[in-house]
């Protein structure tokens, strides 16, 4: 199974993100919706090439 290193890169950005968050470091989650973009864009990306 190949993993997508910018995939993955994506996902770990928003879980620290919603982590901290939740954690109270944050007032809000940064980029939450930006990084949900990215990662939908890139997954339709990578089925698009198949």
């Amino acid at each position: 199974m190949h993993l997508d290193r910018i995939l993955v890169v994506l996902i770990v950005l928003l879980l620290a993100s919603v982590a901290a968050f939740l954690s109270g470091l944050l007032p809000y989650p940064l980029g939450f919706i930006i990084l949900s973009i990215f990662i939908v864009a890139r997954i339709l990306h990578l089925q698009g090439k198949q």
